[in-house]
């Protein structure tokens, strides 16, 4: 990435960075590493889900100054510098995917089914609360059991043969009701209902 600072002009993470900003990221990795207390803090806090804010993990997973750096700074969005340019490493898109739509009396009970769920290697993982299956039961895709309060949106688009039976049996043991969608269009449609402030397609709902 390119930003320009105050303190430090403009920096290209790609070419090294400028011999003070380094240092002081290097002695905070240090202090870091060697505080026991805020390590084991920061290593617990991986387990939830962290989509914004400084990336501070980065100081446990990379040791190069600058690849620490622009993480720290893109998870800053925008409260540390301005970006002058980002380089982005895209993901292919999937040929194939298969989603699990699992409904269970509320998040509680959804989310203590999360940590088994992960060993069986889903793509993506979505929670969906009271408001968004409220959503759901007044359109006209599926039925909403009794006493669905949350559900789980799963997604598998790797080994599927092996792991979506995998995930079904995980989730069969708490879950109100399971259903699979394995074409495109029933997926994205749920999709639609999850986004309904950013998807056209809910006013045909």
């Amino acid at each position: 990435i390119r930003f320009v600072s105050p303190e430090f002009g403009l920096v290209d993470t790609s070419a090294g960075l400028p011999p003070d900003l380094d240092r002081a990221l290097q002695t905070m990795r240090d202090d870091l590493l060697s505080d026991a207390n805020a390590l084991r803090v920061l290593i617990e806090k991986t387990r939830l889900k962290t989509s914004s804010g400084y990336n501070l993990k980065a100081f446990v997973d990379l040791e190069d100054t600058r690849d620490i750096a622009a993480q720290l700074m893109v998870g800053s969005v925008g409260t540390l510098v301005i970006f002058t340019r980002i380089h982005l490493r895209l993901v292919p898109v999937p040929q194939r995917r298969v989603m699990i739509v699992a409904f269970f009396p509320g998040p509680v009970s959804a989310c203590d089914a999360v940590p088994p769920l992960r060993d069986t290697g889903p793509s993506l993982l979505e929670l969906m609360d009271g408001f968004g299956t409220g959503i759901v039961r007044g359109s006209r895709t599926g039925e909403v059991p009794e006493g669905a309060g949350s559900a789980l949106l799963i997604e598998f688009d790797d080994d599927i043969e092996r792991r979506v039976p995998e995930a079904l049996s995980v989730l069969s043991r708490n879950a109100l009701s399971l259903t699979v969608l394995a074409g495109r269009k029933e997926q994205d449609h749920v999709w639609g209902l999850r986004w309904p402030m950013i998807a056209p397609e809910i006013d045909t709902c």
